[in-house]
């Protein structure tokens, strides 16, 4: 009867390790990232930058908030990429460019590729970062939205907020300085000084930890339940 009891427990150890491993390791992640890390470029120079998106799960739509310091930097002009066909785009707030963009279709898409390219031009030396607003307690925020059955926003923060692109303006007499990226999340309370965006907000939990503590919680739960019934076979 003890051995009996004893191949049920392993054998239940064995399945609840399944259970709690694969849904952590096959965690999604959908983030947008640059197609670069560093610019060094002088004034006048034309500056081209993509915009890429992995997306894991099958994404309708995206919205980029792109940060950059407009006293350096001038959008000139934003092309579609090769994920998604239709593309809008607007500066409302100066240092801020939003992308918008949409299948031809209904249909989800996933994998990677580029939302957009954006085309600066430089217009006075400086260093600055680029980088992408994106939180999870704002409505104002880069976004990749599921379809219309299922409109979630699956954007994961942590990985898109550590996308940060280090540029260094010339004034085209000397080699223009480089600055080192740095992996702080941009906050909407981002303050743009007249020469360098920076920013102090702490990084944000990666989402998905809420799942894992409640896998947490039921394999303790399973635990106990399995040693009361193998205490009570045992006497």
């Amino acid at each position: 009867m003890y051995l009996r009891y004893t191949r049920v427990f392993i054998g239940a150890l064995v399945l609840l390790a399944f259970a709690v491993v694969v849904p952590v390791s096959a965690y999604a992640v959908n983030s947008l990232s640059f197609d670069k890390t560093s610019i060094n470029s002088n004034i006048g120079q034309p500056i081209a930058v993509k915009v890429n998106v992995n997306a894991d799960d099958a994404i309708n739509s995206a919205d980029v908030k792109l940060k950059y310091d407009f006293n350096t930097l001038q959008v000139v002009s934003v092309e579609p990429g090769d994920f998604f066909p239709i593309i809008t785009n607007s500066i409302s707030t100066p240092g801020t460019l939003f992308i918008g963009a949409l299948p031809e279709g209904t249909s989800g898409k996933a994998g990677t590729g580029t939302i957009a390219t954006v085309n600066f031009k430089a217009i006075k030396a400086g260093a600055s970062q680029m980088t992408y607003l994106c939180t999870d307690v704002q409505t104002n925020t880069s976004k990749l939205n599921m379809t219309a059955d299922d409109p979630r926003n699956v954007i994961d923060c942590s990985a898109t907020s550590a996308q940060v692109l280090a540029v260094s303006i010339g004034d085209g007499t000397s080699t223009p300085s480089t600055i080192t990226p740095t992996t702080s999340v941009v906050s909407s309370s981002t303050v743009q000084s007249s020469t360098q965006l920076t920013s102090s907000a702490t990084q944000l939990p990666q989402s998905g930890a809420f799942d894992n503590t409640i896998y947490a919680l039921i394999s303790g739960g399973l635990f106990i339940g399995f040693g009361t019934i193998l205490r009570r076979s045992v006497v």
